[in-house]
């Protein structure tokens, strides 16, 4: 469950590391997200680049509004077989205004339940998936 003033982690190659949920998507009645769901967040940290990789420093920008798809949580998420799932940290992957990904690996593994919410672009970028 991700509320309003949430702090997020990046699991994408965008050169962002931490973000915060500005706004949560899906109608004016929806308190939180949950995995796959499409949220508003603002970079509060950066990763600190080699001076060799200044390339992909102006991917994102601190302070700089973006779109992101949740890809784990810390809430437990129920499965039909019985079995529960959950992850250390809440972790997303940022998007542009087109929905278009900005990096281009994802580090870590995502929940299957993305499959379900037609997100097949994520499901195939991952490594691993849990």
């Amino acid at each position: 469950m991700i509320l309003k003033e949430t702090k997020l982690v990046v699991s994408d190659n965008s050169g962002a590391k931490k973000v915060k949920c500005i706004k949560i998507f899906g109608g004016s009645v929806k308190k939180y997200a949950t995995l796959g769901d499409l949220i508003l967040v603002s970079i509060r940290k950066k990763k600190k680049l080699k001076k060799l990789k200044k390339v992909n420093q102006k991917k994102v920008l601190k302070k700089k509004i973006y779109f992101a798809f949740i890809i784990t949580t810390k809430k437990k998420k129920k499965r039909k077989t019985g079995h529960s799932i959950n992850f250390q940290q809440n972790k997303v992957i940022l998007a542009n205004n087109d929905d278009k990904l900005i990096g281009t690996r994802i580090i870590g593994p995502i929940c299957l339940e993305l499959r379900k919410k037609n997100k097949f672009k994520i499901v195939a970028m991952a490594k691993a998936s849990i």
